[in-house]
């Protein structure tokens, strides 16, 4: 609301009183702990998923020597490739048994071994870096907790409106 030009200014009882008009609903315990457990809801069931998704990504590469043996066998059964085969059949020599192994039709062999060499390649240094990224996540769920923690236990209902604006707020 504007003031008239001609009116005294305020006193500082007055303008608390007027903040706190204004804002008891927000910083009322009950309405800040349920807005703190939406956000923090959110935010963990994010987060959760993330370090989901890394895990996953984790065990996916734990089989990437697969790729390096396929190259090896296409390889050891050039021979056998016959122009624009769309697969090699041959024995797996770490477990014994007949397998199929995808071809490129339009690559020879040394290129479709190259490409699982590739892949098994960029697979094992994503699982060295992987490592790191579930750590930082892990690290990030137990600082959420800690931060939601702390404002459930926090009896100031300023401090915890406080902690959420500076939670809520999107870090650029």
């Amino acid at each position: 609301a504007e003031k008239h030009p001609d009116s005294p200014p305020l006193s500082f009882n007055r303008k608390v009183d007027l903040w706190y008009g204004e804002h008891a609903q927000s910083l009322s315990l009950d309405a800040l702990l349920s807005r703190a457990q939406k956000w923090y809801g959110g935010a963990r069931t994010r987060m959760e998923g993330a370090l989901e998704r890394l895990i996953a990504k984790q065990e996916a590469f734990e089989h990437s020597e697969q790729y390096k043996i396929q190259g090896d066998l296409i390889l050891s059964n050039a021979h056998m490739i016959g122009k624009n085969a769309r697969f090699v059949e041959c024995r797996d020599y770490t477990s014994g048994k007949t397998i199929l192994i995808p071809l490129d039709p339009d690559k020879t062999a040394q290129e479709n071994a190259a490409f699982y060499y590739g892949k098994y390649k960029k697979q094992k240094s994503g699982a060295e870096s992987i490592v790191h990224d579930i750590e930082i996540a892990r690290a990030k769920l137990q600082k959420l907790d800690t931060l939601y923690q702390k404002i459930i236990d926090e009896p100031n209902p300023l401090k915890i409106e406080q902690l959420l604006r500076r939670s809520e707020t999107p870090k650029q």
